[in-house]
């Protein structure tokens, strides 16, 4: 049985995306848009001292991601860093 919600915010994209000449082109649930997403995950002071102590060479740590994960959290690092360390290069 689908939520209700969900319905009722699948017409509310419809009705806008009338509204205004087709600007919305697909519709979110709460539940989808506040699912916690890889990037959205805190990792936590062990892991981050963890990734600091293998890294002491270094002046600064380069995160290269894909504009598929934004980046969301500006206060904590995201745990998958954490766990697969820092890019030298980038790749889609």
């Amino acid at each position: 049985m689908k939520p209700v919600l969900s319905e009722n915010v699948a017409i509310l994209a419809i009705v806008l995306s009338l509204t205004l000449g087709g600007a919305f082109s697909a519709a979110q649930t709460p539940a989808q848009f506040n699912a916690d997403s890889p990037m959205e995950v805190a990792a936590s002071q062990a892991a981050v001292d963890r990734l600091l102590a293998e890294h002491t060479e270094e002046d600064y740590l380069l995160f290269p991601e894909d504009r598929r994960r934004p980046i969301r959290m500006t206060d904590a690092l995201p745990h998958c860093w954490t766990e697969s360390g820092p890019g030298e290069t980038f790749q889609a």
